[in-house]
């Protein structure tokens, strides 16, 4: 991370809808091409993370071909320079699983991990999971 900062707004209650001002983030000192913006959501109760998002952005600002806006779209006429996550390369990512029963049932536990040494993010990366369902039967003679 080349820098941080925060901003912080009043409490707002659980039941509560209010406005913030517009959030202008400037591009970290020194940096061209893509970056990264990570946005933490904490509840002032306590400080705990509610909402965490990363963002890439550039820049470069896109430009957008107002000429040619509808009512529902706008087209870019030229994107901004996302060519450094071209140039991430793959995370090295460690996963672990734990099957246990409760209750006759089987539950399993996946936990997926970033273990990349040089903190590379892991874009793209999605869990699957496929549900298998294996019935075992004993032999009628062990019966």
């Amino acid at each position: 991370m080349v820098g941080s900062s925060s901003r912080e707004f009043p409490p707002v209650g659980s039941d509560e809808t209010v406005a913030v001002a517009e959030l202008t983030v400037e591009p970290p000192g020194g940096v061209i091409g893509t970056y990264f913006l990570e946005l933490v959501l904490r509840s002032s109760a306590d400080g705990a993370v509610v909402s965490r998002n990363v963002y890439w952005l550039s820049t470069k600002a896109d430009l957008l071909d107002l000429e040619h806006t509808t009512r529902q779209y706008t087209p870019t006429a030229e994107s901004g320079d996302m060519r450094g996550l071209e140039r991430l390369g793959a995370p090295e990512l460690a996963v672990t699983a734990a099957c246990t029963r409760r209750s006759g049932r089987a539950h399993t536990s996946v936990t997926v991990r970033n273990v990349s040494p040089a903190g590379t993010p892991a874009l793209g990366v999605h869990a699957s999971f496929a549900v298998v369902q294996r019935v075992v039967r004993r032999p009628r003679d062990l019966e």
